[in-house]
């Protein structure tokens, strides 16, 4: 076979710039990391929502995602509130207003390590001390744990297990102002001095008062799980029957996630609360 031309080679390209790297700046503030509405980095153990499972005004019950009912009963009921990003919560009058459950398998898993607990609420009055969630001993006088709000308007943790040498009390600094929305995360553990919480996503230092057994309360932070009569209310504390210390203001959602949430986690899903529920 004859080969009539030359077969031809193109010649290599040349290159007319050389290859610039950048180096990523990086901004001496860190910021936590974010998600979009809705897009949770890791499902609640348990949620409630003032947007969906809510039944009556005054409310009979409050249906959670995941765990049971919070049931209301008789006059001491709260109301849907019409007034509160986006759109609807559920208003406690200060008085006697809760919605409570004494299922034993809610939240087995939060006992004994830990978790984060965020929930977005608006005062309606400061001036006493109010618990916005607690559990409590339905036999027992002196066993409960509280998250409210002291009367001093910082955020307030309480707890006794069996004494007042077994008892303790976490205050944070910062003040709340009434008429405000707010998302408040509170991540405790088995140490409650490692315990921390966020205002809308910053910290806020807490101060500790306690009894002669500070770690008593260690495996026993929401639910004591070697109590059997136990009580988880919202609204209010409720020792031997008797409502103490009522909330007064709204609630739009409360979400409780297990202990391996990290910090970091834990802001991120306080941050994608707050986008959703406060001003």
């Amino acid at each position: 076979m004859t080969i009539t031309s030359p077969v031809t080679i193109p010649a290599a390209p040349t290159i007319t710039s050389s290859v610039v790297l950048v180096t990523p700046s990086i901004t001496a503030a860190v910021t936590v990391p974010t998600v979009s509405a809705g897009a949770l980095i890791t499902s609640p153990l348990a949620s409630w929502s003032a947007t969906s499972g809510v039944s009556g005004s005054p409310v009979d019950a409050w249906s959670s995602q995941t765990y049971q009912t919070f049931i209301g009963a008789g006059s001491g009921r709260p109301t849907i509130s019409a007034n509160f990003k986006p759109g609807i919560g559920i208003k406690f009058d200060g008085s006697n207003d809760i919605i409570s459950t004494t299922d034993a398998t809610v939240f087995p898993q939060l006992s004994p390590a830990g978790g984060c607990v965020i929930f977005a609420f608006r005062l309606t009055s400061v001036g006493s001390d109010q618990v916005i969630f607690s559990t409590t001993s339905t036999t027992l006088s002196n066993v409960y744990f509280n998250i409210g709000v002291k009367s001093s308007g910082k955020i307030w943790i309480d707890w006794a297990a069996g004494s007042a040498a077994n008892s303790g009390s976490a205050i944070g600094t910062a003040v709340l102002s009434i008429n405000t929305d707010y998302v408040i995360a509170v991540k405790v553990g088995v140490d409650p001095l490692l315990w921390s919480a966020y205002i809308n996503g910053v910290e806020d230092a807490l101060n500790y008062t306690a009894g002669a057994n500070f770690y008593v309360f260690n495996n026993k932070w929401f639910f004591d799980a070697s109590l059997i009569n136990k009580e988880f209310l919202v609204g209010a504390t409720r020792l031997l029957g008797v409502v103490t210390n009522p909330f007064n203001g709204v609630i739009g959602t409360c979400r409780f996630w297990k202990p391996t949430l990290s910090v970091s986690d834990c802001l991120a899903m306080s941050a994608d609360i707050s986008s959703q529920w406060t001003s």
